[in-house]
């Protein structure tokens, strides 16, 4: 244990209010920009020059279709045929881009009629087209979407817990400095951080320890509920 938090210190955890992140905390993001760049590498763009276009794109609120009608502009295709290829691509690998121990989670928390919702930053078109393709939409009492990764999200949570202290809120989250942006705002919330490469160690060594007590590394979410895959 990394922190103050152990796995089993929520109580009640499945009558809580959990929110979630998208990219990296249920699904491999990098693993869907890869299939973004390899196919432009195997119609004749280089990686870096596909990689360059989705940067381009994103900035200017990334979808589908910006990506393959750029891309079109590059390679002798047209971006229809681009587009339906790289969909069918990502719904072939839907298995491998959505986190195993992740999606047995969030079945878990249906059949225990857990309240869960979904908090992610990026364009609302391109995140809604991911979580429809990988079935994720099911599980959610509402999907929120924001183009400002701390400070939205934290406006979109008080649009949550309301005037409350977040002591019924447990977030997942990837990325150390939003998690820590909003448990300096709600005194009484829980997170786990699922950590996507190495953790930012100099946050880390500054973290108050008063938020270090609301935070615990959650490497698998099997973790959580051990006892059930016996």
């Amino acid at each position: 244990m990394i922190c103050g938090v152990s796995f089993n210190c929520v109580n009640n955890l499945f009558n809580k209010i959990l929110v979630f992140d998208l990219d990296d905390t249920l699904i491999n993001a990098q693993a869907i920009k890869d299939i973004l760049f390899n196919f432009a590498g195997k119609s004749g763009c280089p990686r870096e020059r596909a990689q360059n276009i989705y940067r381009n794109i994103r900035d200017d609120g990334f979808t589908l279709e910006k990506y393959t009608e750029a891309l079109s502009g590059v390679v002798d295709k047209k971006a229809e045929d681009i587009l339906g290829r790289i969909r069918a691509e990502i719904i072939r690998c839907k298995d491998a881009l959505v986190h195993k121990d992740a999606l047995e989670f969030l079945e878990l928390c249906k059949s225990k009629q857990t309240r869960l919702h979904l908090l992610t930053f990026g364009a609302s078109s391109w995140q809604k087209e991911k979580i429809q393709m990988f079935g994720l939409d099911k599980y959610f009492q509402e999907a929120i979407f924001t183009d400002n990764e701390a400070s939205g999200k934290l406006r979109e949570l008080e649009k949550i817990i309301g005037d409350g202290t977040g002591e019924q809120v447990v977030l997942f989250n990837d990325k150390l400095k939003e998690i820590v942006a909003i448990l300096e705002r709600y005194p009484e919330i829980v997170a786990y951080l699922r950590p996507v490469g190495k953790i930012d160690d100099e946050l880390w060594a500054v973290l108050d320890p008063s938020l270090r007590h609301r935070l615990e590394v959650l490497p698998n979410f099997r973790l959580l509920s051990p006892e059930i895959y016996v």
